[in-house]
């Protein structure tokens, strides 16, 4: 490594940036994950609460959870439709998803899954999308494995893969954005016109249509930046303006100098110019360096930095780590450094953890509840005890929970006898809610008796409501009858509210209906406002018409606001004419 000091921008002094000339290996190798361990002590009776009526055996929507509680239809019996067999490919499919699920590392479970969508021919990936979205267990593996099924569709078929996207009941963080850039830019590639007029054809204004919008110019800029400039002043407003970000992206790959000396010149981007070095970065960490002093604003040098340092940690850990140790301010270091962590996280999350520890204190707790989450996927059970360990704060229980509420997910055996184990009457009442959340939706009968522990409260309360949300969405007759059974008209009224959210995910149309047949008052009015987030996805009209019928002008107000707010990522066109024509008071307008 030769270093030396780089001249800077008058406003870029603070940073004494050290200009790294490094040789980068393009396939760096991935550190094992090796999770943390903890003792796990002698079982806890468990209390129990005796004001809620218990529930009949799952009903036919809910499947009996096999070895170690889970259920999982793609390890079925290898038969297809109509009991023949199915072709030894997607056999093979089914073989190597099992073997991926009980990977532990994730590098070699992302390898694994790879390999098992390789066995399958494009026309079989429709049928193996059914089964996975039927799949019980683990959220998180079945969002990775479908993510990585329509990527390969995307390569033969990008207007299928795309168009089943889109009819996903999926919103804000669960909607695969990354699986619609990766398809739409080798679609771009191909038939850029053919691309182009499918994201013209999304609804304008929509997060999704901006997003593609960006995309789309993403994948030209890379080849022709000139090209998706000049489209770019030919599109209209917000068109324009994403189209625009997404050509700099783009050409920052190509171009990084010309494209940072463009952008500069330009108003109103915001963090774009910095989110360009997070490109750049990925590409070459070393021109990202050498363009910092191109930055005049010093919190985008902030984020800058942390980009570069999250892109150059993906590639090469060891150096970006030496780079940020040799820096002499300690907010450059700090930036660098947790863009550095965040980076190693998804390789080496055991060591991305020793490294927040020597981040300033009112930057560790995010990090190390950042890192976390990504240790939970390879080792839930470390994750977890590393949580129970950090300082006693109001957010320890909730990242505890939290944590404990996705390793239910995959180990229900180990995660309710460490349940058992604790001693925290507090504590123990938020993890059940949180994993009362999760294993209702493969194995009510266990989230039923998890129910059982917990005592009459706010957490009780939310567990009773997502039962009743997540039981509806299998089987609603079952769902309305246990809540029917309740003669406690908090309880009632708790999982009423569940059940009529998780209608309204399939059948907006029965949800309004059961809506407008309960009696007036704050219980209906509350049940409303827990379901008009799931209805305004799909049924924005009976949403608005729901929360327009409240009476308390202050409740009715801020239902109002959050359904138009849905709406408007939706159909935001509609929902701007619905605000325009209404009698609301101007304020709220």
């Amino acid at each position: 490594q030769t270093l030396n000091r780089a001249k800077l921008h008058p406003a870029m002094n603070r940073l004494q940036i050290l200009r790294a000339i490094l040789l980068i290996g393009a396939g760096s190798t991935v550190v094992g994950v090796a999770g943390y361990r903890y003792s796990k002590s002698s079982a806890v009776k468990a209390s129990t609460a005796p004001r809620v009526v218990a529930a009949v055996a799952p009903g036919p929507g809910l499947k009996e959870a096999g070895e170690n509680g889970k259920t999982i239809n793609l390890a079925a019996s290898g038969k297809g439709e109509g009991g023949t067999k199915a072709p030894s490919t997607l056999q093979a499919f089914r073989d190597r998803i099992m073997k991926a699920k009980g990977e532990k590392n994730r590098e070699k479970r992302m390898a694994l899954l790879s390999e098992a969508i390789q066995t399958l021919n494009p026309s079989q990936i429709r049928e193996t999308l059914a089964e996975v979205e039927a799949m019980k267990g683990d959220e998180r593996f079945r969002s990775q494995l479908r993510n990585m099924l329509l990527s390969r569709w995307g390569e033969s078929d990008p207007r299928a893969a795309l168009t089943y996207v889109q009819g996903l009941n999926l919103d804000g963080g669960s909607f695969p954005f990354n699986v619609v850039k990766s398809v739409i830019s080798s679609w771009a590639e191909k038939d850029f016109t053919a691309a182009k007029a499918w994201v013209e054809g999304l609804p304008p204004g929509t997060n999704r249509r901006q997003s593609a919008m960006s995309d789309l110019a993403f994948a030209l800029a890379q080849k022709d930046p000139a090209a998706a400039l000049s489209l770019t002043r030919s599109l209209p407003g917000d068109d324009g303006q994403r189209f625009l970000i997404g050509a700099l992206y783009g050409w920052s790959l190509k171009d990084a100098d010309a494209a940072i000396a463009y952008a500069v010149q330009l108003p109103d981007l915001g963090f774009t110019l910095a989110y360009m070095f997070d490109r750049i970065a990925s590409k070459d960490p070393v021109k990202a360096l050498n363009l910092l002093e191109k930055i005049p604003n010093e919190n985008q040098q902030n984020e800058a930095l942390r980009r570069i340092g999250n892109a150059w940690a993906e590639s090469d850990p060891k150096a970006a780590l030496d780079f940020a140790n040799q820096q002499t301010d300690p907010k450059v270091k700090s930036e660098i450094l947790k863009g550095v962590i965040d980076g190693m996280a998804q390789k080496d999350p055991n060591r991305a953890l020793e490294l927040a520890q020597s981040l300033p204190a009112s930057e560790r707790e995010g990090r190390i509840v950042y890192i976390l989450g990504i240790l939970s996927e390879s080792d839930p059970k470390g994750a977890v005890g590393y949580a129970m360990n950090l300082p006693s704060n109001k957010s320890k229980n909730f990242n505890v929970s939290r944590l404990a509420g996705q390793w239910i997910s995959s180990d229900p055996q180990g995660a309710l006898g460490w349940f058992d184990s604790l001693t925290d009457p507090k504590l123990k009442e938020q993890v059940a809610g949180e994993m009362i959340d999760n294993l209702s939706k493969d194995d009510l009968a266990k989230s039923l008796d998890l129910l059982d522990t917990m005592p009459p409260g706010v957490f009780q309360n939310q567990a009773l409501s997502r039962i009743g949300r997540n039981w509806a969405q299998t089987d609603q007759k079952a769902a309305l009858n246990w809540a029917n059974q309740q003669t406690d008209p908090e309880v009632k009224s708790e999982i009423l509210g569940g059940v009529i959210e998780g209608m309204s995910v399939k059948d907006p149309n029965s949800a309004f209906q059961l809506v407008q047949s309960l009696p007036a008052g704050n219980s209906r009015n509350r049940i409303i406002i827990t379901s008009l987030g799931s209805m305004a996805q799909s049924d924005p009209q009976s949403a608005i018409a729901l929360a327009s019928g409240i009476a308390e002008a202050r409740d009715r107000s801020m239902a109002q606001r959050n359904v138009v707010r849905s709406w408007k990522r939706r159909d935001p066109t509609a929902a701007n004419q619905w605000v325009n024509s209404s009698s609301l008071p101007q304020d709220v307008k």
